[in-house]
């Protein structure tokens, strides 16, 4: 009974209804908005950066209830 169907687990998918196209100037146009709009990516570093400082926080922090 499980081998009565194969599961294609190893091979290439065939489906290419979902890819992006890669035609025209893609790779340009994004590295553009990137350059011309820094604060997205200033933003988006900042906030990174503080996620890493409250999670190195949060594991160095000592806790109540334990021996003194």
């Amino acid at each position: 009974m499980i081998y009565q169907n194969s599961f294609p687990a190893l091979e290439y998918t065939l489906d290419t209804s979902h890819y992006l196209g890669v035609q025209g100037d893609l790779g340009p146009g994004y590295s553009r908005f990137l350059w011309e709009n820094r604060n997205v990516d200033v933003i988006a570093q900042a906030f990174v950066m503080f996620v890493a400082a409250v999670s190195c926080w949060a594991i160095f922090r000592e806790t109540g209830g334990g021996e003194e």
